[in-house]
């Protein structure tokens, strides 16, 4: 069985498979490293060229079946078993991506444009400069933030805090859902949410 057209004149039952298709791979977690990223961009170019190019070239369903058991093969693979207690204690980072579980602990210079995503507490005794922070229990930075005003993000849940010894401008804290950003440095704060839900600064 043939279909020619990407929007319309499409076999029975493939509009839903399509939907199932994108819903899969929309949830693959593509920075696994145990993948190959090139193996994400061939999904990536296959789902564009069967869904979203206009072309008179005939695809089979067999095609469609054969891209899905990828996804989910990928998938499958990308899985890695959750270690509860894990936690990251390094030097300084730079340009990097750090996930734990648990806490992570920078205990040099600082971090230079990095991605962290922490399930503990996140602790910096540098500078943070630039990229982005989240720590479920809270965070602790010595010095977020440049001189040149770069643009970054620390969040936390609604039920944390955010400790900062020195902001400096372009620096974005985010508490649950209120965000704030510091218009010029500042020395020694500590942000949380009020019982009403405001963003307090201390």
């Amino acid at each position: 069985m043939f279909f020619y057209s990407r929007l319309y004149c499409q076999p029975a039952g493939c509009a839903s498979k399509n939907r199932r298709i994108f819903k899969e791979a929309i949830s693959i977690k593509k920075e696994e490293a145990n993948l190959k990223e090139t193996d994400w961009r061939e999904v990536g170019v296959e789902l564009i060229t069967l869904f979203l190019t206009i072309s008179t070239h005939p695809i089979s369903a067999h095609t469609i079946t054969q891209l899905t058991h990828k996804i989910k093969h990928l998938s499958k693979i990308s899985e890695t078993q959750k270690e509860p207690n894990s936690y990251i204690q390094i030097e300084n980072t730079s340009n990097s991506r750090l996930y734990a579980s648990g806490n992570i602990f920078v205990l040099e210079s600082g971090c230079i444009n990095p991605t962290i995503h922490s399930g503990g507490m996140e602790k910096i005794k540098g500078t943070l400069r630039g990229g982005e922070v989240y720590a479920k229990l809270g965070a602790n930075i010595h010095r977020a933030g440049s001189d040149s005003g770069t643009a970054m993000f620390i969040k936390v849940p609604d039920d944390q805090k955010n400790c900062i010894e020195t902001a400096m401008e372009g620096t974005t804290i985010k508490i649950g859902s209120k965000k704030h950003t510091f218009k010029a440095a500042i020395r020694q704060v500590t942000a949380a949410l009020d019982p009403s839900g405001g963003l307090m600064l201390e």
